[in-house]
């Protein structure tokens, strides 16, 4: 697979016992690209990305700039799942202190969470924080380790209106500093004018993958 290419997948397929949530799936991103995964709930956009950072088991073949090993891609790959799946009785402090050790990058915890406005946050736990904090929180651990590879899973759920905002102006930043960018969402909207190429998923099948203005005919 070509090296390249900051992110390939060729024959990517998943079961869950009878159901097939990936059949198939091949595509390839530039590097500094920013695609939307877009498909309908159980469309097996959350499986894809599952797959790519090795939290599932799928057959096929994955590469992140030709690294196919599954510890080297979760550092090349930053990932924000849909799940906010966070240890309700963990200090947030301690939350940014664990996925930095996984990841075996150094962070300041305070700059960390003053960047987020959660600096006040550091000793709550995270069953305290409202769920936009939570979520803020789940992205912003994605961008730990300052990964080439951005991987957001429904990323405005549970944001307000100025998070939202935010957000996507974090993706124009991240566009100036030419990172790969996909973000799985069942709605289009906020994304469709800042994404270079629409990957459309139907039933853990590609339908297509086309540019923004073809898109809307797959709605």
């Amino acid at each position: 697979m070509a090296v390249d290419k900051a992110l390939a997948v060729r024959d990517l397929s998943k079961r869950y016992g009878d159901v097939t949530a990936l059949r198939n799936v091949s595509f390839e991103v530039e590097r500094g690209e920013q695609i939307l995964v877009f498909g309908h709930i159980g469309s097996g956009k959350s499986t894809l990305f599952k797959c790519i950072v090795g939290l599932a088991r799928c057959v096929g073949e994955i590469s992140v700039y030709g690294v196919r090993e599954v510890k080297r891609i979760k550092k090349l790959v930053g990932y924000s799942p849909q799940e906010t799946v966070l240890e309700p009785g963990w200090r947030v402090a301690s939350v940014v202190r664990y996925f930095a050790e996984l990841k075996d990058v150094e962070v300041d915890v305070e700059k960390f969470l003053g960047g987020l406005g959660l600096a006040d946050k550091a000793r709550a736990r995270v069953d305290e924080l409202s769920g936009g904090m939570r979520r803020l929180l789940t992205v912003a651990l994605a961008f730990l380790g300052d990964p080439p590879v951005m991987l957001f899973d429904e990323p405005l759920n549970d944001l307000d209106i100025e998070a939202r905002r935010a957000f996507l102006e974090t993706l124009s930043e991240l566009r100036r500093e030419d990172k790969t960018v996909l973000v799985a969402s069942h709605d289009y909207s906020p994304f469709l004018a800042r994404v270079d190429r629409v990957l459309v998923l139907n039933r853990g099948e590609i339908k297509d993958i086309v540019p923004p203005n073809n898109f809307l005919k797959y709605v």
